[in-house]
């Protein structure tokens, strides 16, 4: 938030527990623990983005 990459808004429940559930998604189906370039992907191509594009405070 403090870069301006993510709004300042509050998010939804379910948008805070999104990059938990894609970990949690991502050891299930692999059965194994998530690696670190997985977490980088989650974060860097799924979360960021969603978070950049939720509507900012006026």
């Amino acid at each position: 938030m403090a870069r301006g990459e993510i709004t300042t808004t509050e998010i939804s429940p379910r948008l805070a527990r999104l990059p938990f559930d894609l970990m949690r998604n991502e050891s299930m189906i692999y059965g194994m623990p998530v690696s670190d370039a997985a977490i980088a992907e989650i974060i860097d191509e799924v979360v960021l983005p969603v978070l950049a594009a939720t509507p900012r405070e006026s």
